[in-house]
């Protein structure tokens, strides 16, 4: 590396090959760093991947349940509002 000086500036001049070897030798904790960095994001998609599944299968028990519930329901067949106007129309024809 060398360093030249203008009167008005100062720039540096820098051997590109020279500066990427040094930083490849110095960056060897640097890319055990990144190892750790991406062994712990896999880790990470792991455990959401697993959270994720586990959450969907509560999901559809949860929806087996209430399609179960749904149908034990006695007045499944009938609505409410059907059945009130049933039972007003019985009223009607009976009041006649």
């Amino acid at each position: 590396m060398t360093a030249s000086t203008s009167s008005e500036h100062k720039f540096v001049l820098v051997d590109t090959i020279k500066f990427f070897a040094a930083i490849r030798t110095k960056g060897v904790s640097t890319s055990v760093d990144k190892a750790k960095m991406i062994k712990s994001h896999e880790d990470a998609e792991v455990r959401d991947s697993k959270r994720s599944k586990r959450l969907e299968e509560e999901l559809q028990k949860l929806r087996k349940q209430l399609e179960e519930l749904k149908g034990k329901s006695p007045n499944r067949q009938t609505p409410m509002k059907k059945k009130k106007r049933a039972f007003m129309l019985e009223e009607k024809r009976s009041g006649d």
